[in-house]
């Protein structure tokens, strides 16, 4: 009976159950030897709960939204838009910047604030450092923000590395307070001027500009733009020919992932997707074929 209620009843019960046992036996002189019983009668009971896969749960992946709700997020986002949220240039850039990392070179929202000065490559290759710093006493912040991934060199855009490069001079040098610490992304305002950006605020600014297209934007995480990377450069060298094995091999480096069966969520939605597109042009043709042998037959 138990296992056929959902996860959460099961949970429920248990607690119940704990919290009846745990009272009912405390007042006795072998409680003690008592209690390890209870406790494997809550580990069964938590066994017998139903581990069923949820994509919503699981992997961001499964509620990535098209390539066109990014390109929509960046006309808003884009420095001088007369839509964009933030009111000084200088955030405006570094939002910028921040988001296009993610969408175009694939980094994780925490590998982003954990960039240093250092992690920037500029010249005839222009490339971002993903470099693992746990622990480093160079870090300032009490909870750093550092990458879970394997360290890795990724090629960025020029018109990005000239940004990138524009921010840490017209914007981060002239804030005396960020020259202690080498994080690449600071703060503007009085309120901790100079520090390195949280996470909660990088949250927030997502949230300020998804609001001016609540429609288009609904939904819209900054996680999601790991995602919707992935998702574009796995249809990027599908498009070139690349082999599976090979396409898996490179997806696996970008996102400095340590296993390629780290990416099959994405795998999975990319197919989907592949899917969907190619049943609405087999259903539309057979409905152009049918609207043209109706002309036919009238003629």
């Amino acid at each position: 009976m138990l296992a056929l209620d959902s996860g959460h009843t099961i949970s429920y019960i248990t607690q119940y159950l704990k919290f009846l046992a745990e009272t009912v036996m405390r007042s006795r002189p072998d409680f003690s030897e008592q209690k390890p019983r209870i406790d494997r009668m809550v580990e069964n009971l938590r066994a017998l709960a139903p581990r069923m896969r949820s994509y919503k749960q699981n992997s961001g992946a499964y509620q990535t939204p098209d390539e066109s709700v990014f390109k929509a997020y960046f006309d808003v986002a884009v420095p001088g838009s007369i839509d964009n949220p933030f009111k000084g240039p200088a955030r405006q850039l570094r939002h910028y910047i921040m988001m296009r990392l993610q969408f175009e070179a694939g980094l994780r929202p925490g590998e982003v604030l954990g960039l240093w000065l250092e992690d920037m490559e500029y010249g005839l290759e222009n490339n971002v450092h993903v470099v693992r710093r746990h622990h480093d006493r160079r870090d300032p912040r009490a909870r750093q923000a550092v990458a879970k991934t394997e360290p890795r060199i990724l090629p960025i855009k020029d018109d990005l590395a000239r940004l990138i490069h524009q921010y840490v001079v017209e914007v981060r040098s002239q804030i005396p307070e960020a020259q202690s610490h080498p994080v690449l992304f600071v703060t503007h305002g009085s309120n901790g001027r100079g520090k390195a950006i949280s996470p909660k605020a990088v949250m927030q600014e997502v949230g300020m500009v998804v609001r001016t297209r609540p429609d288009t934007f609904a939904g819209l995480t900054r996680h999601q733009f790991r995602h919707g990377f992935t998702l574009s450069a796995k249809g990027e060298l599908k498009n070139r020919g690349v082999h599976d094995s090979d396409q898996r091999a490179i997806i696996q480096y970008l996102l400095g992932h340590s296993s390629p069966e780290s990416q099959d969520d994405y795998t999975r939605i990319h197919n989907q997707k592949v899917a969907k597109r190619a049943l609405r042009e087999i259903n539309q043709k057979r409905h152009d074929d049918a609207k043209k042998t109706k002309r036919i037959n009238k003629g």
